[in-house]
């Protein structure tokens, strides 16, 4: 018996040198000194107010002759303390601040004096899950008031968050799952900070990803090979599917692993079209499909031929917007189609997989606010 496929997504953040003349000269002037949280968060690779390390800053203002007052200044937890490496002091002027995290993240600060725009270029995706980076970003405006006082910076997450799970609606299969990919995936791009009309809080997830990633290349394969295969049976779902109820089992390695992305607009142009030919973002389930025999054994190999799993395809067309958790569903019954690494391009069972799609906002993440030392 052979059943069409579905595919839910349910709903699951060098300094620069400073002339003499740009630093308060005044012995007792409180030195700017910061405080961080984050908004949002959760995985092995997921950061949070309890968990952020580090990160830089770049303090700008357009009365500066030279509009950045410092750049990319390391600022370290210690305890319950931040420390910078070194001290700068409040000038006259009100400065924009922009950070990211962590600092050691693959990227180049810039910016330019259109509205104290900075950005982060050519920000990279690992391919590898265990190697991605929950990259987090902030900003906040300030002008010293001569009291001790931090900037405050509240982090948000820059990228998507994607898990993916797994269900099969055909009665007589069985699939052995043993990895999962998202193939051809743009994996390089440059982020913008937003003009918030003086809204320190960023809120990224009300912002789409086409206003602050932009220049997206570098298309490539993010993996995730299981530790041990994961077993999907049709008979322990049935044909009948709510979606509202199904949510699968897990085939990602841990509960708390996920795949980190740039987020980008896939819906009108960016998705695979089930030609021989690479053009655009797809999902790969590597598995073995069984099917049922009259005695109720799932011992008889469907698919692939070699014996060997195999990636089982079809075309990723959703959009992904900044600070957004999706979790994937996957309704295996209906197969795929055979990877577009290997042409040509065949469907292993009858029917291509379709999806719909719901997201959910990142779960709030509380977390205490703690100082830099002066």
């Amino acid at each position: 018996m052979k059943k069409s496929a579905l595919l839910f997504i349910l709903p699951a953040l060098a300094l620069a040198s400073c002339s003499s003349d740009e630093t308060v000269n005044a012995p007792d002037a409180p030195g700017i000194n910061f405080s961080a949280a984050v908004s949002n968060g959760s995985r092995a690779a997921t950061t949070t107010s309890a968990t952020i390390q580090d990160f830089k800053v770049t303090a700008m203002s357009d009365a500066l002759p030279n509009l950045v007052y410092f750049k990319d200044f390391l600022v370290q937890r210690n305890g319950s303390a931040w420390n910078g490496n070194g001290k700068y002091m409040w000038p006259n002027e009100e400065l924009k601040f922009c950070a990211y995290s962590p600092a050691n993240a693959p990227l180049t600060t810039t910016q330019n004096r259109s509205g104290l725009e900075m950005g982060l270029k050519d920000f990279t995706v690992n391919s590898n899950i265990s190697d991605q980076i929950d990259l987090l970003v902030a900003q906040n405006s300030m002008k010293n008031e001569w009291i001790r006082k931090s900037v405050g910076l509240y982090f948000d997450h820059a990228l998507s968050k994607v898990r993916f799970s797994a269900i099969c609606s055909n009665e007589i299969m069985k699939v052995e799952v043993y990895g999962v990919k998202i193939g051809y995936i743009n994996s390089k791009g440059n982020f913008t900070y937003p003009n918030n009309d003086g809204n320190n809080i960023l809120n990224l997830n009300q912002t789409t990803a086409d206003r602050v990633w932009t220049n997206l290349t570098s298309p490539k394969d993010l993996v995730m090979e299981l530790d041990r295969p994961v077993t999907i049976q049709g008979n322990d779902y049935g044909t009948t599917l709510n979606p509202s109820k199904i949510s699968g089992t897990s085939i990602m390695n841990d509960a708390d692993d996920c795949f980190m992305i740039i987020p980008q607009h896939l819906r009108a142009s960016g998705a695979w079209t089930k030609g021989d030919r690479l053009d655009g973002a797809y999902i790969g389930v590597k598995c073995k499909i069984y099917v049922r025999r009259s005695d109720g054994d799932f011992s008889t190999l469907y698919w692939p031929a070699s014996g060997q799993p195999e990636y089982a395809c079809t075309p990723l067309a959703t959009d992904f917007d900044p600070s957004k958790t999706y979790n994937i569903i996957l309704n295996l019954a209906g197969g795929g189609l055979t990877d577009p690494v290997n042409p040509p391009i065949k469907p292993i069972i009858k029917e291509y997989i379709d999806y719909s799609v719901t997201v959910s906002d990142w779960a709030a993440q509380t977390g205490s606010i703690v100082s830099m030392d002066k």
